[in-house]
């Protein structure tokens, strides 16, 4: 236990594990960077497993690691979730490791879910000569001298977020060695180099068969939420993915919401269940997501609507959209099977800002939405105008439609 100067009692706490035979060094205040390489040098273990003094560690963490080891690797490493003082979960399973994707992209690993071989922190010690961005670099040097690593297949830590952490204070420095580095290593390469070798690096995608603890595990270890929260997941927006999913899904519809964040129409939008502080139905449609391939995340419950601006944004003053609107999802995507066999228009899911008053509370209102018409494209479908395609859509679900032109609806 090297301890860097600190100010609290960590004497007194290190006194309370005599049995564990640590071994206390007080060496003053020298730095982060300093301190963990001492701590290196008098481990005599083979493995060193990182861990900062505000993040948790799973159960399965070091056995995961010892597994990974097994295949003759030198870094092993796991998924994170992210924690902040509500107690809302977002997690990261990371990605499989390149240089490319370390040094242009992140969020393939984080330190705090490492487990090194001694040896290769001997061999690459932390730098002290800076406040932040010591583990960006160590994982730079580490990665690109070409050691074998290997994800764990499970997450491994909870992550704190909070406004004093290193991370937090310490941006500034984080960002100008980020800076150099990238610099440093683009000076050996042309243009083109850097930008083909960041596009691959974009396309890798997170590690996606990750064993996710359950809810219950990760509450036990932060304390139960005190109020309703959400799992939620994102989803494809268009109709036609989303109704596929659902195929696939058969999900309980009356546990199902769409809460829709964006102010614009993205891509994905964010699949729900019911605001409830029951961990068994949390984690039931945690599960269901899992099964799926889908990341969750899990917030404390809000609003489930969203701006309807979202369906007028950039809607030229020749354009329109066709909306129909619904408080029942199931019946609004039954919709678009009896429409989509009439006409091949793409149509997405928006959750409108008005909502209505149902048995349970307050609802959130859904639309379907067609992707922009101008009045050209309209005029050469039979000769028809935006009124005529929206009567025609409400003859045929027997739903509200109406035609959303500009930032007016009508």
């Amino acid at each position: 236990m090297v301890d860097d100067g600190s100010s609290d009692p960590t004497r007194e706490v290190v006194r309370q594990f005599e049995s564990l035979n640590v071994t206390y060094v007080n060496v003053g205040k020298i730095g982060l960077g300093n301190a963990r390489n001492i701590a290196t040098a008098l481990c005599t273990t083979k493995f060193i497993c990182i861990l900062d003094d505000d993040d948790i560690m799973l159960p399965n963490r070091l056995r995961d690691h010892m597994v990974s080891f097994e295949q003759g690797v030198q870094l092993s490493h796991g998924g994170w979730i992210n924690f902040n003082a509500r107690l809302e979960l977002d997690y990261w399973p990371g990605k499989p490791v390149t240089e490319d994707l370390i040094v242009y992209v992140g969020a393939a690993i984080t330190h705090g879910a490492c487990c090194y071989e001694t040896s290769v922190l001997r061999e690459f010690p932390y730098r002290s000569d800076t406040q932040g961005g010591t583990d960006y670099d160590l994982a730079v040097r580490v990665i690109r001298s070409g050691i074998r690593c290997r994800h764990t297949s499970s997450y491994v830590l909870l992550r704190r977020r909070h406004d004093t952490s290193v991370s937090a204070l310490a941006a500034a420095g984080q960002a100008n060695v980020r800076n150099a580095i990238v610099g440093a290593l683009d000076l050996t390469r042309v243009n083109d180099q850097v930008e083909k070798r960041t596009a691959i690096a974009r396309d890798v995608g997170e590690v996606v068969h990750v064993n996710t603890p359950p809810l219950d595990l990760v509450y036990q270890e932060l304390g139960r939420p005190t109020g309703a929260m959400r799992v939620v997941g994102s989803v494809p927006r268009s109709a036609g993915r989303l109704v596929a999913l659902f195929d696939a899904m058969k999900p309980d519809w009356h546990n199902i919401e769409i809460v829709d964040g964006a102010t614009i129409l993205s891509s994905t939008i964010c699949l729900s269940c019911r605001p409830t502080a029951d961990l068994r139905n949390l984690s039931a449609f945690e599960a269901m997501l899992g099964r799926h391939s889908i990341k969750p995340a899990v917030v404390v419950a809000g609003s489930a609507a969203a701006v309807t601006d979202s369906m007028e944004s950039g809607l030229s003053s020749d354009a329109f959209r066709i909306a129909m609107r619904s408080t029942n999802l199931r019946e609004l995507l039954l919709a678009y099977r009896i429409i989509r066999h009439q006409r091949d228009w793409e149509w997405y899911i928006a959750v409108g800002t008005d909502t209505a008053r149902g048995v349970g509370g307050t609802q959130p209102v859904y639309w379907l939405v067609t992707a922009p018409f101008t009045r050209a494209e309209a005029s050469a479908m039979e000769g028809i105008g935006p009124e005529d395609i929206c009567s025609f859509v409400h003859r045929q679900t027997d739903l509200p439609a109406v035609v959303i032109q500009g930032a007016t609806p009508r």
